[in-house]
């Protein structure tokens, strides 16, 4: 009955609730940490037992297939921003790595706050020595003292939280690449028809040229002038092919289906340039960006584990009982047995000492992170701005300009005021023109994307994964 009592008590120890740690709170120092508050960094009690598989859609899209021009549509879907938005978030497998991570720091977190299992088991002695053998049955638990199982728990719950932010990181740089790409391919597809549209048109004076040539009306320089400058517009039609078959495949190896077949884009490049203020927006992103946050994730994480650290040296108490009997004095018996570890040679202050540079390092790379952004901030504004200078100039002067001068050279040429040499020269002046527009369009759209999306990209690098495992689960257990 003693054996059976002993059972239930110690029963009854394990699934009781444990008192909750308190963490102690680091003074920061001169790094100061801002942003959005972060989310509850208590583990969730119940969570799946089974992490399934990314599970990548099957879209209702078209796959490529051999072609003699892969730059013919092959379908009659046209593609638009949102839409292949929605298919990289789907089907990109870097975020579907940044999510596996999240789910293995959150099985280690629920991993190292379990309490240890009971030992239970038998000892005989003198069994040879007749009527004197002794029969016990024993239970031993070891008590973890210091809440280390609960500290445990809270550096896992701020290490699931900066993965979180780090998925969330993963998500926008895909969400900015696949924008910044769709403008790169919507630009080169622009750009395939404005030089289509030349190439005709060089096409056509140079069959003219060579036909008054032949009558007498021009001269063999006006002909291979009008040679020349058609292969110029064929070189560039040729390269602008080739970016928009270039810009369509990194396209739809960004969105994660690489054998995606081309299909008209549907889109409008800005035209309209927006004022932004500069310090507003940076204000913005400390608040907001991933990166920040998953900086002050690891800081809070680095000042819990300082924390976890300090109670390591506080002795776990390892509790024996067992019952038995006794046949030489045909009497039942009960022994019971304490211990804990020493702390003579080992306080843990080696762990302290690294528990401390880890924070003090996580908070210089908060700062890092945070002068990185106002860095990357900067070189965006310019491009934009300088982009936006383009856009302005081309749209108000320089395009209206080259129309007109395009209707004067007609008229003029036929009035026979102007040589065949200044009638190429305009149409050239004006295809650049155009081209040049274009261009600063794409190069103002892909700046806005990125101060939008947090300056974020690299949606196919490596995700972050977790340093941690259930490490500190066998350092609370081991009393060392």
């Amino acid at each position: 009955m003693l054996f059976v009592f002993v059972l239930i008590a110690i029963g009854c120890r394990s699934s009781s609730p444990r008192p909750t740690a308190k963490l102690v709170r680091i003074d920061p120092g001169p790094v100061a940490l801002s942003g959005a508050p972060i989310s509850s960094t208590q583990p969730e009690r119940a969570m799946a037992t089974e992490v399934q598989p990314a599970q990548f859609v099957e879209a209702a899209v078209p796959i490529s297939t051999t072609s003699p021009d892969p730059l013919i549509p092959q379908t009659d879907m046209h593609w638009d921003i949102e839409s292949l938005t929605t298919l990289a978030l789907q089907n990109n497998p870097a975020i579907r790595e940044a999510e596996a991570a999240v789910h293995k720091a959150m099985g280690f977190r629920r991993q190292v706050q379990l309490y240890p299992n009971p030992n239970v088991g038998y000892n005989g002695s003198q069994l040879f020595d007749k009527q004197t053998d002794q029969h016990v049955l024993f239970v031993e638990q070891d008590f973890v003292r210091g809440n280390k199982l609960e500290f445990n728990s809270m550096v896992l719950g701020m290490e699931v939280e900066s993965l979180k932010w780090s998925a969330e990181r993963q998500r926008r740089s895909v969400v900015s690449d696949v924008k910044q790409l769709f403008y790169a391919s919507l630009s080169a597809q622009q750009e395939v028809a404005i030089t289509d549209q030349f190439v005709d048109l060089a096409t056509q004076s140079m069959t003219l040229t060579q036909k008054r040539k032949a009558a007498g009306e021009s001269s063999e320089i006006d002909v291979l002038q009008s040679e020349i400058q058609h292969q110029q517009f064929v070189v560039t039609q040729q390269q602008s092919q080739a970016r928009l078959r270039g810009g369509w495949q990194d396209l739809a190896a960004t969105v994660g289906l690489p054998d995606i077949a081309y299909s008209k884009l549907e889109g409008e490049l800005p035209e309209q340039p927006i004022q932004y203020d500069w310090q507003v927006e940076y204000d913005r992103l400390c608040q907001s960006s991933p990166e920040i946050q998953s900086a002050i994730a690891s800081v809070s994480r680095a000042s819990a584990n300082i924390s976890r650290q300090r109670v390591q040296a506080i002795p776990n108490v390892s509790v024996m009982v067992g019952v038995g009997y006794d046949r030489s004095t045909e009497s039942q018996m009960a022994n019971t047995q304490v211990g804990i570890p020493f702390p003579k040679h080992n306080s843990n202050e080696g762990n302290q000492s690294a528990a401390q540079a880890e924070y003090c390092r996580a908070t210089h790379e908060l700062e890092r992170v945070r002068l990185s952004i106002k860095s990357r901030l900067a070189q965006a504004a310019q491009e934009y701005e300088s982009a936006a200078a383009s856009v302005n100039i081309h749209r108000l002067e320089i395009l209206p300009k080259s129309k007109r001068m395009q209707e004067v050279s007609d008229i003029t040429y036929k009035a026979g005021e102007i040589d065949f040499l200044q009638v190429l020269t305009v149409r050239r002046t004006s295809f650049d023109a155009s081209l040049n527009y274009l261009i600063a369009r794409k190069k103002m759209a892909q700046a806005q994307v990125l101060i939008e999306e947090c300056l974020l990209s690299g949606s196919l690098n490596n995700s972050t994964d977790t340093s941690f495992d259930a490490g500190l689960r066998d350092q609370a257990l081991s009393g060392q």
